[in-house]
């Protein structure tokens, strides 16, 4: 399913593993290396892994429609079928091995593009240190993510398309559009970049004004395509027929799906306390690209954000790129922006690793920004001076490599939590909670109406004496919801029979809800 990293960004003889192997063998060792201290440092399962296992198992006994009423994209959990086949190897297992695969692609797709962008020599090896430093990689090591394999697709794809760019050959382009499709099997961005590549071929024979016409024309056309995708595919309906109305009358599923966006935007609007009107709608759309921008920073890390900031302000940030590749570069960051503007709008939320792909797009100038700065104090004259600035540039990819690998878990009480109750509840026993990852050890993450995920949900749980048709309820209490608890105590009106306690202040709380 992935690309020949020996053959993307052109033949063997353009091939930077070809004539650094050596290099690539250690970033490879490195990457599959954090990553087991990644989950050494934090072996709890994340929640969305939980459902990508999940999906898998569905897969397995040839449930497809259980599988896709679970998650809408079944590629890495396919994946995780497949690989859950060797032997000795369950679905977890299967999970971990698959996002290592995907984060260690993803470092040898960061350094393609960068030898694609031109990169040569020491600034190859700078950026096999970038990547292997990244935060916006290293924080995800340790969670079952599909963005993994889409990050490394994309940066398979995008090496191709700076050779395209550079030198118009043909093979270039189609070896990026079949990139983009299989990383579109991960995440839908893709598919934004996958329709600009007609725009780019056009391109070839249209130079200055023509050419900003023609790709800005195909936009146009290329946009409304796209939002009627997301129209039936992302908010599509989930019951039956109605699924795939949206093949045969595309606008059908859009206009209501669009009402929805709008409505979303609405209640945001009201639950941040602004008015629905232009005022209350302009304030809104503040607060949505400051949340976009924010997040994208913190993905691009503070020490390489400084970085690019100094070099932007000076007008360096992409000075070592040909024309024909800060253009594309510009063209990529914009429909980034436009995809994390429009999914923060429907839900004022954004998870830190969704501008990872953006974030990851700006950091390919720090490997040649390094360089340059490498190749100025080398020409200084005082070997103190040179020695003081490459301890500064070392220190400086130093701290940055901390923030990624310092995410020592404190999760494990929820599954001891999930231990006791398997020990010491019945067999049959009815449970509810409002953590996926107690479910999921507890071994109930498949059944229905055990965990509730939306607080609102689990409030009305409480307070509708809904709770009384359990044995046991279990709590995770966030030190950041003190409310909570009281909720909880006035409504089942009973003490916990169990504590398990986490080093940060958090705690489940297990009452026994069941008749004696």
């Amino acid at each position: 399913m992935f690309p020949d990293p020996l053959r993307v960004g052109g033949g063997l003889s353009q091939s930077w593993i070809r004539t650094h192997p050596i290099l690539a063998l250690a970033g490879i060792a490195a990457s599959v290396a954090l990553s087991l201290w990644a989950l050494y440092i934090d072996d709890i399962i994340n929640n969305d892994g939980v459902y990508y296992i999940l999906t898998a198992e569905y897969i397995a006994a040839g449930e497809w429609s259980n599988a896709l009423a679970v998650f809408k994209w079944p590629a890495y959990s396919y994946l995780i079928f497949l690989v859950q086949h060797l032997p000795g190897v369950d679905f977890e297992t299967a999970a971990r091995a698959v996002t290592t695969a995907g984060f260690t692609l993803a470092v040898l797709g960061f350094v393609s593009a960068v030898h694609a962008l031109g990169g040569r020599g020491r600034i190859l090896y700078l950026a096999m240190v970038v990547a292997l430093v990244y935060p916006g990689i290293n924080e995800s090591r340790a969670y079952l993510v599909r963005d993994a394999l889409f990050l490394a697709l994309y940066l398979f794809a995008l090496a191709g398309l700076f050779r395209y760019v550079a030198t118009h050959r043909a093979r270039q382009l189609v070896l990026s559009a079949i990139c983009l499709l299989l990383a579109a099997l991960f995440r839908v961005e893709a598919l934004m970049i996958a329709l600009l590549l007609p725009a780019l071929a056009a391109l070839r024979e249209t130079r200055g004004r023509t050419a900003l016409a023609t790709l800005v024309g195909y936009i146009l056309v290329a946009v409304p395509a796209l939002a009627l995708f997301y129209g039936w595919w992302i908010f599509r309906p989930e019951d039956g027929d109605a699924a795939w109305m949206g093949l045969e009358e595309p606008w059908a599923v859009f206009g209501p799906a669009m009402d929805q966006v709008f409505a979303e935007f609405q209640g945001h609007l009201a639950s941040a306390g602004l008015a629905n009107d232009a005022a209350g709608v302009l304030s809104g759309v503040g607060l949505v690209a400051w949340l976009v921008v924010r997040e994208t920073v913190e993905a691009v890390s503070v020490p390489f954000g400084l970085l690019l900031l100094v070099e932007a302000v000076r007008g360096r940030m992409f000075e070592s790129f040909s024309r024909p590749q800060r253009r594309l570069i510009g063209w990529v960051i914009v429909l980034h922006l436009v995809a994390l503007f429009v999914f923060a709008a429907a839900k004022f939320f954004l998870a830190p690793r969704y501008p990872v792909a953006l974030a990851t797009t700006l950091v390919l100038a720090v490997p040649f920004i390094l360089d340059r700065y490498l190749r100025t104090v080398t020409g200084w004259p005082s070997r103190l001076r040179r020695g003081a600035a490459g301890a500064g540039l070392a220190l400086l990819l130093l701290l940055n490599g901390f923030e990624g690998v310092d995410n020592f878990t404190d999760k494990h009480y929820l599954r001891e939590a999930a231990l006791w109750l398997r020990e010491h509840a019945p067999p049959d026993y009815r449970l509810a909670s409002n953590d996926l990852k107690l479910a999921y050890y507890a071994g109930r993450y498949r059944e229905k109406w055990v965990v509730f995920r939306e607080s609102d949900e689990f409030r009305e749980f409480l307070v509708t004496d809904q709770w009384k048709w359990k044995d046991y309820v279990a709590v995770n209490l966030r030190r950041k919801e003190p409310e909570l608890e009281s909720l909880v105590m006035r409504n089942l009106a009973q003490e916990p029979i169990r504590r398990f306690e986490s080093p940060n202040g958090d705690r489940l709380l297990v009452f026994y809800t069941g008749d004696d």
